[in-house]
């Protein structure tokens, strides 16, 4: 296979650069590159743990769910049972009042004496009640079967839409998004195409830059805060009808990213206009409210995360070092690295995590996240205050600032940050 810096994707032995795929020289800019590759055995192992985990939910899955109908069935027959004996009885009852009634000519005449009679009007609404619950139960247990079944077909769909590749960002972001500065238009930087597309986005005020955004399930993209303005908004803009829907608010914060994770947007620190965060929070996108987490114990805005399986690796501006966020206990461990951190990025590829601040590229091979190395690459430009996602595109790994007007890519061969456009 052949990646050649003319062409967007990959591409089968580019015609126009021939002799150089044929050359086979690493130094060249179009050498070729090797279709397949051998798989580390470490990640093979995990795919495998991974999918017998999946595979033991599943069958756990179908034994309850059986359990469950036929519990659900065998009430519904007793139900059906004890409403045909009941109403049954009632018809008996009510057969014997008429042919008594048919067959009598007098009655009782004393004075002061009332004849009892049967309270016909009080038991035809009791009827009447039955008959509504009955249609209301119908009604429910219709919807709640079809919704089973309608769900049933789109859960391949579902799975795949929301899983998260930890070998490569572990983010769902297709493009790159942002507003321009001020305004209310909405940006999609095309990375396929490499150009941006802009539409008028029904938000109630004009929005800034470097605020917390990510794509989410079901094409959408959330954005929260802003910088000039300052922000508290948050909204939900669906890319398939590219309409926003507001949610509810959060706190004034901007320089955050956003980072998606099982149903849930998480936010840590930032900066409020004023003074940098401490306080982290996550978004509910099934309930839509917001959780408060609990606060760090450093204060810092540009903050990135690398997400993991159960953890999360992040930093941020003056962090000085990496911290592990524990997703289920909510908690912090520090790692033990000390060194400058300014404006950064997080990114992985292949399993190999890279961490990038000013021009110095650090590196991590292992699965867990511990051990980062400083290369001694010098990167040929500074990161850039963003809180863009990264987004793969071949060999590249791109990012963008509306704040600073510019599109960079980090290329993995050359190892090197590049800008892309100014926009």
């Amino acid at each position: 296979m052949v990646y050649c810096k003319c062409s967007k994707k990959y591409i089968f032995l580019c015609t126009m650069h021939l002799q150089d795929h044929l050359d086979e020289k690493s130094e060249a800019d179009h050498p070729i590159k090797i279709l397949y590759k051998k798989i580390a055995q470490d990640h093979k192992a995990d795919y495998i743990e991974s999918l017998h985990i999946l595979l033991n939910i599943t069958e756990s899955t179908l034994n309850v769910t059986k359990l469950s109908l036929q519990s659900a069935i065998d009430n519904l027959k007793n139900l059906d049972m004890n409403i045909e004996n009941y109403f049954n009885n009632q018809i008996s009852s009510l057969q014997k009042m008429i042919a008594a009634v048919t067959t009598e000519n007098k009655e009782i005449n004393i004075p002061g004496y009332e004849r009892s009679t049967f309270a016909d009007p009080s038991f035809k609404q009791h009827i009447l009640r039955v008959k509504e619950k009955a249609i209301r139960l119908r009604e429910k247990l219709t919807f709640n079967i079809k919704e089973i079944v309608e769900f049933l077909p789109n859960i391949k769909s579902n799975y795949q839409e929301d899983v998260l590749d930890f070998n490569g960002n572990a983010n769902l972001d297709e493009h790159l998004y942002y507003f321009k500065k001020e305004t209310k238009i909405f940006v999609q930087f095309n990375l396929d195409e490499l150009t941006q597309k802009t539409y008028d986005m029904n938000v109630n005020e004009p929005q800034g830059t470097i605020a917390a955004v990510c794509q989410v399930p079901d094409k959408k993209v959330f954005y929260c805060g802003g910088h000039s303005p300052n922000l508290n908004t948050t909204y939900l803009i669906d890319l398939k009808t590219w309409k926003a829907e507001a949610l509810s608010e959060c706190r004034v914060r901007c320089q955050t990213t956003a980072t998606y994770f099982n149903g849930f947007v998480y936010i840590f620190g930032g900066y409020s206009g004023s003074a940098s965060l401490n306080n982290c929070d996550k978004f509910d996108l099934v309930n839509k409210r917001w959780i408060n987490l609990v606060n760090r114990a450093f204060t810092t805005f540009s903050v990135n995360v690398l997400p993991y399986p159960s953890f999360f690796i992040l930093t941020g501006y003056g962090a000085n070092a990496f911290w592990k966020y524990d997703i289920e206990g909510d908690n912090y461990q520090r790692l033990s690295y000390t060194f400058e951190v300014c404006y950064n990025l997080f990114f992985r590829e292949n399993g190999i995590a890279y961490f990038i601040t000013k021009k110095d590229l650090y590196v991590c091979y292992d699965k867990d996240g511990n051990n980062w190395t400083k290369s001694l690459k010098c990167l040929s430009m500074d990161c850039i205050n963003h809180t863009s996602k990264p987004v793969a595109r071949g060999r590249n790994i791109y990012f963008v600032s509306a704040h600073t007007n510019q599109i960079l890519k980090f290329h993995l061969e050359t190892l090197d940050l590049h800008l892309v456009a100014t926009i």
